[in-house]
């Protein structure tokens, strides 16, 4: 009975579908404490990969612990479906290049191709967890497309209308020219490009002659152009270049003027920068666009220096800061509007000069930089070009770069709440604890982010205005949609619910604000409405806020803030209690896995060759909380090997059978203490949503029940003790482990259930298993650590002399220390079965030293004196080992003072030793040989051929043969020697030595040189 994967997970869904053990388990906490996990949605834009497979496996993990903990546990799934990465997916279907080219293709059909889309992706997606063993409420999953959804999330917006926070308003965006979206905050991504920076000179106003000469790394806001900033505190030189007086801050004109413009220059004068507040300028293109005199007459601050320390430093650039608050989301924008200025940009949706914009009208702004700098230099602005690194915005969907440009949407007024919101994250418990600094640093830089996008699926902005005077309402239901408009749309999406239009007391019509609202809106009011609130408010009031979320660390800025922001307007508190932060996947050299670095993994390449619980127990425990996996098919594959031993044990455990209780032994009282404890640390661990830990807290504990506990019963005769204690102990390790390996353990579980008289029906419905701090001896636990530490020392010794196990040692010399040596004397017993060794000592053994010196130390303290250090070390190695013997930190030779840390020392053990080293111990195996030891050896590895003939032959234990034998002089002696231990250890009842093996079956082999054939 081999373990099969494929086999076990099938013939376990079966079970389950057959049983309805899932429905059971549910049922069973039915009216219990309530726990409330709330699901991040996954976008159902495509396949579900790796890293959302890790996701779900940390989620199902805790979901079980809690039911098992008996918990009514809420488990709804959830899904993101809205907004531009699935329009995208269905204008690719149907080959809709642009968003204009939508109303053509129909806005009905659109809609109704990307909700089949997000629904048939919905579906797939859920196979894909249900085969990694995950059980949620996917049959009732919360979507924001349900009509149920839509009105919960309107819910909000009327709310904050109420409360003055909606409002209509023009300003500087972060904008996606290939999306043609708005972009808010946390739709960002930021890489490092490397872009063309240009200084430009801006004629003075009074004097052509004079210029200030700005620097920029966008060169296609220069057109847009309002006013220059200066620090009023530093020090601005006027320098004469040829004819021309250039204005910089005096700290970077060299740079600019003579490594950049490659001129030389006089100081003429030199003022602070607030001397320069007022100073008027020209738009080096102010004879080509009226939109300059315009602004002028409008502001009189337009073309001027404006001071700010604030936003000024000389890091880089000219100490003059080109400013354009239209194409400018942060201190342009600040400092424009506390002067009055209002944003201006001229940029359609794609990102092309408008035909406004003269002669820069169809340009692309910022994809066609090097065209806008080729105009600049031909037209005589340029003081000079480089190239500079910097940080860009990039939109988080297409990946492509962002630009700045003025529009005019709605926003939620948040600003002003950042106090509350940073109370409320102190309420939370972040795992890991650095979560809590990283989402109140995001809190602290919080800004009004608009609401809306100008695309078609999105949940509508529930706004009607009026087209006559600026009066509009805000609608939350499709009851009071109908009550105004007597029109009863088919859908609430787009276009259906635009049909809805009704009169306004002035007189006019009021119809729906075209914009959707931006997707972030609708996982933001997931935490009440996969709640169904305010339908179901009773709900509500028993479950908000949320008991537990979990999601990776881009959420931060992501679903975290939104859950926040959102749930703060609707209900002044935060909407989730705990948070734990995973990582993202990467490859095994550390790279972010994609598509076009040819390193992406989807988890059925994992899942069909490893089977779902070795992928579930390897990604839960495989990175810290907030680390990025690396992952490495090697470490799955020793997870898988594990499986495979635990498989094996409960094989063992059916050949014991139930087994029976009776006075513990020291082997029983060890591996019952380890249960407890391990029952223990595991619950701490998941109370704690420390979920990472539990793989391995389960996995050392049984593989301690198989290498530490078996390995210590193989020869003990009470096996009805070891059967039961094998039955309690593997039991609970299966309980630990499930939550993890959810197949796994109940394939096993059932096949254990009946012989040894389990009564739950599923290893599922079983509670979680409780420890007895009395039973834990952590003396005790310690001291077979440590003996085990020993013993891997002890063996690797071995395997340096080859010298097998078999092969007994007379005497084994430890170093260790005081404390170490008394556990290892309680232990000894143990210690000498499991290596073979007859004596263990604490006598020292010198060890000799091989030193040499360590160049990159030496070098690094004493420079050009190294050669001469080296030379001492060599010649002074005896004084070095006395040292190192006398266990000193140092040594002064030759007014030279020498730590270990100079040196590269290595130890080796004398004759007729060989070393082995453990965790701050070494210990030194006695190679020497005696006759009897070897006979004794000898006898051990006839033992061993015996029983691989008695396997070979299908023999059990209570089988009786009768042994003929041929040997050689010294093996013959070695089994006259110890020919009663050999006959009762192989079951033999009659020992021949033959000139010749009569019986059918029979082996020859060599030991150590010496022939050996047996039969029975």
């Amino acid at each position: 009975m081999s373990f099969n994967f494929q086999e076990t997970q099938d013939t376990v869904k079966q079970f389950w579908e057959k049983n309805k053990i899932r429905e059971k388990v549910k049922a069973k906490g039915k009216g219990k404490e309530q726990f409330y996990f709330l699901d991040g949605p996954p976008y159902t834009s495509g396949k579900v990969h790796i890293g959302t497979a890790w996701n779900k496996s940390l989620k199902d993990e805790i979901i079980r612990y809690k039911r098992m903990r008996g918990f009514d546990v809420w488990d709804r799934a959830g899904y993101d479906m809205h907004g531009l990465p699935i329009e995208h997916k269905v204008q690719e279907k149907h080959g809709i290049k642009h968003k204009d080219d939508i109303p053509g293709f129909g806005i009905a059909k659109f809609i109704e191709e990307c909700r089949k889309f997000s629904v048939d992706n919905m579906k797939s997606m859920n196979k894909d967890f249900e085969d990694l063993g995950v059980w949620m409420d996917f049959e009732n999953a919360y979507m924001p497309i349900t009509e149920q959804s839509i009105e919960s999330i309107w819910w909000l917006i009327k709310k904050v209308h109420e409360q003055g926070r909606l409002y209509k308003g023009k300003r500087p965006m972060t904008w996606c020219p290939t999306c043609a979206s708005a972009l808010a905050k946390h739709e960002l991504e930021y890489e490092d490009i490397t872009d063309t920076s240009i200084y430009v000179k801006f004629p003075l106003a009074n004097d052509p002659k004079q210029f200030l000469v700005i620097w920029t790394t966008t060169p296609w806001t220069i057109p847009f152009n309002q006013f220059i900033m200066v620090n009023p505190d530093e020090e601005y030189v006027k320098a004469q270049v040829n004819d021309e007086v250039w204005i910089v801050a005096k700290e970077l004109a060299d740079h600019v003027i003579k490594d950049v413009a490659e001129q030389d220059y006089t100081i003429n004068e030199t003022v602070k920068g607030n001397a320069l507040k007022g100073t008027q300028y020209t738009h080096i293109y102010h004879e080509l666009l009226p939109q300059y005199q315009a602004m002028k007459d409008d502001n009189k601050k337009m073309f001027t220096v404006i001071p700010s320390a604030e936003y000024v430093d000389l890091s880089a650039g000219s100490g003059l800061v080109h400013a354009a608050s239209g194409t400018g989301v942060g201190a342009d924008y600040e400092v424009a509007h506390a002067n009055g200025i209002s944003s201006w940009s001229e940029l359609d949706d794609n990102g092309h000069f408008e035909q406004t914009m003269g002669p820069f009208a169809g340009m692309r702004a910022k994809f066609q930089d090097e065209q806008l700098v080729e105009k600049y230099t031909e037209d005589g602005h340029l003081a000079g070009i480089e190239k500079y690194k910097h940080d860009y915005p990039h939109c988080w969907r297409c990946h492509n770069k962002a630009i700045f440009k003025t529009t005019e949407q709605w926003f939620f007024k948040v600003e002003d709440l950042k106090e509350k919101m940073l109370a409320e994250n102190k309420k939370i418990s972040w795992v890991p604890q650095a979560g809590f600094n990283a989402f109140d640093s995001w809190l602290s830089n919080l800004r009004d982010n608009s609401i809306t996008k100008q695309r078609f699926w999105g949940t509508p902005l529930p706004v009607w205005h009026c087209d006559s005077c600026e009066e509009y309402d805000v609608l939350a239901t499709r009851k009071e949609i109908e009550e105004k408009s007597g029109v009863k749309p088919r859908d609430l999406h787009k276009p259906w619910i635009d049909e809805a239009t009704y009169s306004c007391a002035c007189g006019g019509t009021k119809t729906r604000i075209p914009d959707v609202m931006d997707v972030w809106i609708d996982p933001g009011c997931a935490s009440w409405y996969g709640l169904e609130y305010p339908t179901e408010e009773q709900r509500f009031k028993a479950l908000f806020p949320a008991d537990f979320i979990l999601e990776g660390i881009d959420q931060y800025r992501g679903w975290f803030n939104v859950l926040m922001v959102c749930s703060m307007l609707a209900f002044g508190k935060r909407s989730f209690n705990a948070c734990y932060v995973h990582g993202f996947v990467n490859d095994t050299h550390g790279r972010k896995m994609s598509k076009s670095q040819g390193n992406y993994i989807l988890p059925q390449e994992v899942t069909e060759k490893y089977g779902a619980d070795a992928t579930r127990y390897y990604m839960i425990g495989a990175a810290n909380p907030a680390i990025d996996m690396k992952y490495n098919f090697e470490d799955l594959e020793t997870k898988f090997k594990h499986l495979l031993v635990f498989w094996n044990m409960h094989k063992y455990i059916l050949d014991l059978g139930p087994g029976k209780t009776s006075e513990p032994g020291f082997e029983e009282q060890y591996i019952l203490s380890r249960m407890h404890s391990t029952i223990k640390t595991a619950t701490e661990a998941m109370d704690n949503y420390k979920l990472n830990e539990l793989p391995g807290i389960v996995e050392q504990f049984l593989l301690d029940l198989s290498r530490t506990y078996i390995q210590l019963v193989r020869e003990k005769t009470d096996k009805e003790l070891v059967a039961a204690t094998l039955a309690t102990t593997y039991k609970a390790g299966l309980l630990l482990f499930a939550p993890v390996a959810p197949f796994f353990t109940e394939h096993v579980y059932q096949q254990l259930k009946e012989p040894l008289g389990w009564e739950e029906e599923s290893i599922h419905l079983c509670g979680w298993p409780t420890f007895d701090q009395k039973s834990i001896n952590e003396q005790l636990e310690q001291d077979v650590a440590l003996a085990k530490d020993t013993i891997a020392a002890i063996l690797e010794a071995r395997d340096r002399a080859r010298l097998g196990v078999r092969w007994p040692v007379q005497t084994v010399h430890i170093t260790c220390s005081t404390e170490q040596e008394q556990a290892i004397t309680r232990m000894q017993d143990l210690i000498n079965v499991q290596t073979n060794v007859k004596e263990l000592s604490f006598e020292h053994v010198q060890p000799n030293y091989d030193i040499k010196p360590n160049a990159k130390a030496l070098g690094k303290e004493f420079g050009e004196k190294t050669g001469d250090v080296i030379g001492l070390i060599k010649k002074h190695t005896a004084d070095i080992t006395k040292m190192l013997n006398e266990e000193g930190e140092s040594i002064s030779i030759d007014g030279i003072t020498l730590t270990q840390q100079h040196l590269n020392i290595t130890i080796e053990a004398p004759e007729p030793y060989t070393l082995g080293t453990g965790a701050n111990m070494t210990v030194y195996l006695d190679t020497t040989r005696t006759e009897a030891l070897d006979q004794e050896g000898f006898a051990r590895e006839v033992t061993r051929r015996i029983q691989q003939l008695r396997k070979k032959a299908g023999l059990v234990k209570a089988d009786r043969i009768t042994l003929e034998v041929v040997a050689s002089e010294a093996i013959k002696t070695a089994i006259t020697t110890h020919k009663a231990d050999i006959m009762e250890k192989t079951g033999v009842t009659k020992l021949t030595f033959v000139e010749k093996i009569t019986h059918e079956q029979k082996d020859e082999t060599t030991i150590k040189g010496e022939r050996l054939s047996i039969g029975f």
